[in-house]
């Protein structure tokens, strides 16, 4: 069934912690490209330049994501490097049904990381691993590497990787084809996301150690 409000991971590469918030909206915000907005709106700061550590990176999915057949798609939202304005695209692939199977309909990353890092997620999980090793490996290189760091079950396990070229925090047009330039400022370097069953988290916002 779904719910009458967000359920959003916020996490922060420079504390290292993450939070669970629930935010309300479902009646007034449409899909994911409505549901990034929304956080940006909470999150971003719209004066500060595009590469600065406190701009968010936004993850959303629409409240269909699992529920109908072909909504599979994942917006990614965050401050443009090519104009320095709010900027969205969206990229198919498994992480949309990650994260509904994660019970989370988005995910910010905020902050910067003290050095490249590995971000791994679920409904109940957080881990923020160093893999400053893994700089500079090919996406194909790295995807392997993610599959034994990151051993377990789920609903087909997403892994975002970035290749040398936005590792550069070179400009990238579209995140499913050319990743995500804005999340190597923040010293990401793959995220992996696992979905489990979802379950209702009650009462008010998770921390997450």
């Amino acid at each position: 069934m779904i719910r009458d409000h967000f359920r959003v991971m916020v996490v922060d590469l420079a504390a290292e912690r993450g939070n669970v918030v629930t935010l309300p909206g479902r009646d007034t915000e449409i899909g994911g490209s409505g549901l990034a907005a929304l956080l940006y709106a909470k999150y971003g700061r719209p004066d500060r330049p595009w590469n600065d550590a406190e701009q968010p990176v936004i993850f959303a999915i629409g409240p269909l994501t699992g529920y109908f057949p072909l909504m599979s798609k994942t917006v990614c939202a965050f401050k443009s490097p090519y104009h320095d304005q709010y900027t969205e695209s969206h990229a198919g692939g498994r992480t949309a049904m990650a994260m509904r199977f994660a019970d989370l309909d988005a995910l910010v990353v905020i902050g910067r990381a003290s050095a490249p890092s590995c971000l791994s997620l679920g409904s109940r999980h957080l881990e923020i691993k160093k893999a400053d090793f893994m700089w500079g490996m090919d996406v194909a290189e790295s995807g392997k590497l993610l599959r034994r760091m990151f051993k377990g079950t789920g609903h087909r396990p997403a892994r975002r990787r970035r290749g040398p070229g936005s590792q550069k925090s070179q400009s990238h047009r579209h995140p499913g084809r050319c990743r995500l330039s804005p999340a190597g400022g923040q010293g990401i370097r793959p995220s992996f996301c696992r979905g489990v069953q979802p379950a209702d988290l009650h009462g008010h916002d998770e921390e997450i150690p």
